[in-house]
């Protein structure tokens, strides 16, 4: 869904983290969290382990957006 975007495009925060757990089925929802500020997306957060093995984020990292759509910038 978000690999060479041609346009910039606004979508809900958990219609960009289902995309990351769908193309990354070893994921699971509590180990990945999105971020935004000013309603544009900033960061998607994929906790690991230290052997980079997924896991469930801390508390204090599953800080989720509350915008309702989020604005994601096409690479130009």
């Amino acid at each position: 869904m978000l690999d060479d975007l041609a346009r910039d495009v606004a979508a809900p925060p958990a219609v960009i983290e289902e995309a990351f757990l769908e193309a990354n089925p070893d994921l699971d929802a509590d180990g990945v969290t999105i971020a935004c500020r000013d309603g544009a997306l900033t960061e998607v957060r994929i906790c690991l382990t230290r052997d980079l093995e997924p896991r469930t984020c801390a508390p204090d990292a599953r800080r989720d957006c509350d915008a309702p759509r989020l604005l994601i910038e096409a690479v130009r």
